[in-house]
C-alpha cells in the first residue's frame, strides 16, 4: 500500500512547485501588488477626503484638532486660527497658478473638455466676492458679463451659469 508509494523512484520530495512556478508566482504577486496600488490610487482620487486612521491611535485622538462645522461654506471661522492644513488649503491658495494647472490636468486626464477659461462644459459656477470695493465688484461683474456674451455660440458652450453676490465688508 502506502510503503510502495514512498519507495517509488519517480517520487520527489518537494512542495510540487518548480523554479519556473516560483518565478511565475513572484511575477503574479508583483502584478497583484501593482494592481492593488493602482486601485488604491484611483480610490484616493474618487474620495480624497477619506483618511485611514493608524491602528495604534484611536480616531478621537487622531482627529482631535478637527472640529465639526454645521456648514463648511457658511460657518464663520477665523482665517488666522490654527487649523489643520487641509482647511487652510481650502480657505486660500498658496499658489493659484499651480492649483489651476493641477485642476486642468485632472480634468483632461478624466476626459472632460475644459474651455479656455478653465470651466468644464456644462458646469454651474458660483462666484462670491467678499471684502471688495464696489469698483472691484463692478470690474469682475463686467468681465463675466462680457465672457458670457462672447460665449453665446451654443456649439462651443453647452451651459454656463454664473451667480455673483457682493457683500461689503
Amino acid at each position: 500500500g502506502d510503503e510502495g508509494f514512498l519507495e517509488d523512484e519517480n517520487y520527489e520530495e518537494s512542495d510540487g512547485m518548480t523554479i519556473a512556478d516560483e518565478e511565475e508566482t513572484a511575477e503574479q504577486r508583483r502584478e497583484a501588488l501593482s494592481s492593488m496600488k493602482k486601485m488604491r490610487a484611483a480610490e484616493d482620487e474618487d474620495f480624497p477626503d477619506e483618511v485611514d486612521t493608524p491602528e495604534g491611535v484611536p480616531a478621537r485622538k487622531r482627529f482631535e484638532r478637527y472640529r465639526g462645522l454645521k456648514s463648511f461654506r457658511t460657518s464663520p471661522w477665523d482665517p488666522k486660527e490654527m487649523l489643520p492644513r487641509d482647511y487652510a488649503r481650502v480657505f486660500a491658495f498658496e499658489n493659484f497658478v499651480r492649483a489651476r494647472k493641477r485642476a486642468e490636468a485632472t480634468q483632461k486626464s478624466a476626459g472632460n473638455p475644459v474651455d479656455a477659461h478653465g470651466v468644464s462644459v456644462g458646469s454651474y459656477v458660483r462666484v462670491h466676492l467678499g471684502n471688495t470695493s464696489e469698483s472691484t465688484f463692478g470690474e469682475v461683474h463686467n468681465r463675466l458679463t462680457q465672457t458670457l456674451t462672447e460665449r453665446s455660440d451654443a456649439t462651443r458652450v453647452q451651459a454656463f451659469c454664473c451667480t455673483l453676490s457682493h457683500k461689503e465688508g
